[in-house]
């Protein structure tokens, strides 16, 4: 049987504009395999935490977010920043395909904020 992540996107705004409310939904059902990790949390630093090292034949969806209230985490793949994630920010995305093994690896602006992180490789 076939494992499947389904992602929902929820936009909404009362105030972004002067004349208009705003809103977006979109939901979309994604073909996962292993590898995959569903969400934890960990410590980062400034330093730099691995979250996962493979040679990723196929493309990763990644989910993240910092957990913390006043520090940034930089989510870097190799040594290329990938996202900036500020207090309470989250992100998900889908990484490029990489036959190098390759680290992704979760930066601290300052002390060790946690980020809750997950990722799933495409199928």
């Amino acid at each position: 049987m076939a494992r499947t992540l389904t992602p929902n996107l929820r936009l909404t705004s009362i105030n972004i504009s002067t004349t208009e409310s705003y809103g977006l939904n979109v939901s979309d059902t994604l073909t996962v395999e292993s590898p995959l990790v569903n969400t934890s949390i960990i410590a980062t630093s400034v330093a730099g935490v691995t979250l996962h090292t493979i040679a990723m034949t196929k493309p990763t969806w990644l989910y993240a977010q910092n957990k913390d209230t006043t520090d940034t985490i930089t989510i870097l793949h190799g040594a290329v920043g990938m996202a900036l994630l500020g207090p309470g920010e989250i992100c998900f995305y889908k990484t490029a395909l990489n036959e190098e093994e390759m680290s992704l690896i979760a930066k601290a602006s300052a002390n060790t904020p946690e980020i809750e992180f997950g990722y799933w490789t495409a199928g």
